[in-house]
């Protein structure tokens, strides 16, 4: 019988020290669990601060490419706009070579126009000196005319006067008389009459030169009019060209502004898109992480499961040598066996709590 309760007492003290272990153990157990559960909360909070997170990171996605799209509308408008411009310029820049072409043309011909003024009026000129040499010829006759009718009154007195001196005198001076007048006479009145048929010529070119200068001056005043309004155009369609140009300008450097402000929301919704599969990342880590702390909790609960089995196992021991030995010894061993059980149960019962 002491041998058996020697042994009983053994294996209670071995009971015992396991139950230490055990409980130990166990109180390891509770803590890792506690730290687990304390590791699931802020995981679960982790989640759902990620969770809001990623909400917000994918409405401000959207907000983006709302701005994005809208941008792309306002860019393609923009840039048919830019097309419709870039025609108008073209042609307009056709209408004004084909204008300068005109100006060009209407200038060669105002300057050969020109050339033809400044040749008729040398030849007015010239025409004006014949006429002035004329003039003068035709003076000098008229001159030669009245100093001739002088001498023939002169020579009519004297021959009045001389009739009663020397008749032979009077017939070869009445002879040389008419030998002069029939020379002399008829050279001034042919000279007089060439004088005034060139006069009268040179007064008709001289009309006629006038007629053509007045109408060379009429079509050079319509040709500087031209000109002049050919230039007015041209300066209208230069300073349309220079607006459109401007417009052209201000456009590109707003479709410019809009490319890099689409850049830098493309650039923003890449940056925001790492960030997102970052966080997405986290999240799965997190999940995984979870899960990980869920197996280890079932089995720390199958550990715990498994060592209240062994408690129970303790107690039938326990109780069988309560029964077999009835001494004071043995009722010591019993209360502390009892003792351990109790506490055994109560740290199952409370690592059931906790895992509830």
């Amino acid at each position: 019988l002491e041998r058996i309760l020697n042994e009983k007492t053994v294996q209670i003290n071995e009971l015992m020290k396991e139950g230490e272990q055990l409980a130990q153990s166990q109180l390891k157990a509770n803590t890792a669990i506690k730290q687990l559960r304390a590791k699931e909360k802020e995981s679960k909070k982790s989640e759902r601060v990620l969770s809001e997170k990623n909400e917000q990171l994918n409405s401000q996605l959207e907000r983006l490419r709302n701005d994005l799209r809208a941008r792309d509308d306002i860019v393609r408008e923009l840039t048919s706009q830019l097309e419709h411009l870039t025609k108008i310029t073209q042609t307009q820049e056709a209408e004004l070579q084909t204008v300068k072409v005109q100006c060009s043309h209407s200038e060669s011909s105002l300057q050969e126009k020109e050339n033809q003024i400044d040749g008729l009026k040398r030849d007015l000129l010239g025409l004006q000196n014949q006429l002035t040499e004329a003039e003068a010829r035709a003076e000098h006759g008229a001159r030669s005319s009245a100093s001739e009718q002088a001498l023939r009154e002169q020579l009519d007195a004297t021959r009045i006067e001389c009739n009663s001196l020397k008749r032979s005198s009077d017939e070869r001076n009445s002879q040389w008389r008419e030998e002069r007048d029939y020379y002399q006479v008829p050279e001034s009145q042919k000279t007089a009459e060439v004088a005034s048929e060139s006069e009268r010529v040179t007064r008709q070119l001289l009309c006629v030169t006038e007629k053509n200068i007045n109408e060379l001056n009429s079509n050079l005043t319509n040709l500087r009019a031209e000109n002049q309004r050919l230039q007015e155009r041209l300066d209208t369609m230069n300073k349309q060209l220079l607006s459109e140009r401007r417009e052209k300008s201000d456009l590109s450097s707003q479709l410019a502004k809009l490319t890099a402000e689409r850049r830098a929301d493309t650039d923003s919704v890449r940056e925001l898109r790492a960030q997102l599969q970052q966080e997405r990342a986290a999240h799965e880590i997190t999940m995984h992480e979870s899960k990980l702390l869920e197996n280890q909790i079932r089995q720390l609960r199958d550990h715990a499961a498994v060592q209240s089995n062994k408690a129970d196992a303790t107690d039938d021991v326990s109780s069988q040598c309560s029964n077999e030995v009835n001494d004071p010894f043995s009722i010591k061993n019993r209360t502390e066996t009892t003792g351990v059980s109790v506490w055994l149960i109560r740290s199952i019962m409370d690592v059931g709590g906790i895992g509830d």
